[in-house]
């Protein structure tokens, strides 16, 4: 009788989930360029020092 019940629970739970790591992943893409060229400007005035 429990487990229907966890299992909508769940299944409600994933979706919400699913919307966050969407976001989630939309968020590391932006770091990860911001990341990228952070990294390109310390290699420009490596090349330069």
């Amino acid at each position: 009788m429990d487990q229907p019940q966890v299992a909508t629970c769940d299944c409600l739970k994933f979706k919400l989930d699913a919307k966050e790591h969407r976001m989630g992943i939309q968020r590391l893409e932006n770091n990860f360029k911001d990341f990228a060229s952070a990294g390109k400007k310390l290699r420009q005035q490596r090349n330069k020092a």
